[in-house]
């Protein structure tokens, strides 16, 4: 397959789709993004899940239904088998591409590199172009949690990510969110010798103050020159830069990826994983006893597009140089 990653264009607001997936989640902002794409997506699908079933969850559920979306409720292992049959059932012109919209806004990582993955390893019968959306939130004070993390790893087997030089050392790139006490925890656990952070800035008034005293303790541990500031409106721009960033760091050391922070940073992480095969993409989690915490969408919609092309159907780009996409050939 060719894999490109592009930018939203600029006429985004009147793309339809033929294929719209949701998430019924527990957050008030679950439904924000369905709620712009639905009128100009021929079938639409509402995925929640099997428990965590607080907050807004059952209000989104009805709203979900109200306006003629599937509604499923699958567990985690069989979320992919259930994605990828509604994608084969799409049909078509033989010339055109499949125009999938994915709202990430509450899907879990682990979800999120489900999707990722199977656009990238199945073999599918015309271009598929998956468009990854986003809804910032408005600010909310960090909540004080007290879980240990009961899972540090690779968010799926398929983003364990390989070395030929064990014995290289070891670097992690980490997203900075409100959890500093995982994102330490998994610092430690690799016992890194070098450690990346990629501080989301944000034009929501309050967030970017409240991360700095998220993640006091862990900053105070990392060089000033190797913290890198990212928008959380521009998702492109931050793929481009944690692929250069990582592609620099694996010549000399095994990286880890970790997706902590908003959940664009999650599929920019899995998307370079995707060019850097060796990289590897690791979730840490408090499991089911994490306190669930509403997220009210702030207005905005971002997002980042992942192009697939059969290379038997398209010749690949050779030279891509002054285009604002990233090609990868695999």
């Amino acid at each position: 397959m060719n894999l490109v990653v592009e930018p939203f264009d600029d006429g985004t607001s009147t793309i339809s789709y033929h294929i719209l997936v949701a998430t019924v989640g527990f957050e008030e902002r679950a439904r924000f993004v369905a709620s712009d794409l639905s009128p100009r997506s021929e079938r639409r699908v509402a995925i929640g899940f099997t428990q965590g079933h607080a907050l807004h969850y059952a209000e989104n559920r009805a709203w979900f239904t109200r306006h003629d979306f599937e509604v499923h409720e699958p567990t985690d292992a069989e979320y992919g088998a259930l994605f990828r049959r509604i994608l084969e059932e799409a049909t078509v012109v033989p010339t055109a591409a499949l125009r999938v919209a994915i709202d990430v806004s509450s899907l879990s990582r682990i979800r999120i590199a489900t999707v990722i993955d199977l656009l990238r390893s199945t073999r599918w019968n015309c271009e598929v172009v998956a468009d990854f959306y986003y809804a910032p939130a408005i600010f909310t004070e960090p909540v004080e949690e007290d879980q240990p993390n009961v899972h540090v790893g690779p968010v799926l087997p398929e983003f364990a990510g390989w070395t030929t030089e064990p014995e290289y050392p070891s670097v992690s790139i980490v997203g900075l969110g409100y959890e500093e006490d995982r994102a330490l925890g998994a610092v430690e656990h690799t016992q890194s010798g070098e450690v990346w952070a990629f501080l989301p800035r944000s034009m929501i008034p309050g967030y970017e103050q409240a991360l700095q005293t998220a993640n006091a303790t862990l900053l105070e541990g990392i060089r000033q020159d190797h913290v890198f500031n990212y928008q959380v409106e521009q998702p492109f721009d931050c793929f481009v830069a944690l692929e250069a960033l990582a592609y620099g760091a694996m010549q000399h050391a095994n990286t880890v990826l970790f997706p902590f922070g908003p959940k664009v940073f999650a599929v920019c992480c899995l998307l370079v994983a995707c060019i850097h095969e060796q990289l590897a993409v690791w979730r840490v989690s408090a499991g089911g006893d994490a306190e669930p915490v509403d997220r009210v969408a702030n207005g905005q919609i971002v997002g980042i597009s992942l192009r697939v092309i059969r290379a038997d159907l398209v010749a690949p780009r050779a030279d891509i140089s002054g285009s604002p996409a990233v090609l990868l050939i695999q």
